[in-house]
């Protein structure tokens, strides 16, 4: 059975929220259908059924582009300047559990700061406010934390926050 409009439609926000970094349960999420109902159109189109298989060869394309750009491109402003600041702090393990994830959203803002598409630009916020509650999770004095958050936001170009 061919794909109906809904597909279509359904279809272009689930790739649109993936092309912005959504995992594939938020996609479809975002989209109004169920994670199964997804899975069943890449089925399909893994499968070679008729209007399923674009579908899911731009699916499959999403991660492999994302690991291209991952492994040359240069880290942001945002990224590089948190980077640094890590570096100089002792954290204990679950420190750096919050650091990698701290610098993995800074790499998504970093992202955001040059990216045309409407919703990340969007994102940028959210994603801010992510980042400050992360690093204030970190067990660092706060003034210097404050500080480093400044100079984060200044290296973003306004103010996070």
């Amino acid at each position: 059975m061919p794909p109906s409009k809904t597909f279509d439609e359904r279809s272009a926000a689930v790739l649109t929220a993936l092309e912005d970094g959504a995992s594939l349960a938020d996609g479809a999420r975002s989209a109004g259908v169920g994670e199964r109902t997804v899975a069943r159109w890449l089925s399909r189109g893994r499968g070679d059924e008729s209007g399923y298989a674009a579908f899911a060869e731009r699916v499959d394309a999403i991660p492999k582009a994302r690991s291209n750009l991952d492994e040359v491109a240069e880290p942001g402003p945002v990224a590089a300047s948190l980077a640094e600041l890590l570096e100089a702090l002792e954290l204990d393990p679950r420190s750096r559990v919050i650091a990698e994830t701290a610098l993995a959203l800074a790499r998504k803002l970093d992202a955001a700061a040059v990216s045309e598409a409407a919703a990340t630009a969007t994102a940028a916020p959210q994603l801010a406010r992510q980042l400050l509650e992360l690093l204030e999770a970190l067990p660092t004095d706060r003034d210097q934390l404050h500080a480093a958050i400044g100079e984060l936001a200044g290296a973003r170009g306004n103010r996070v926050g």
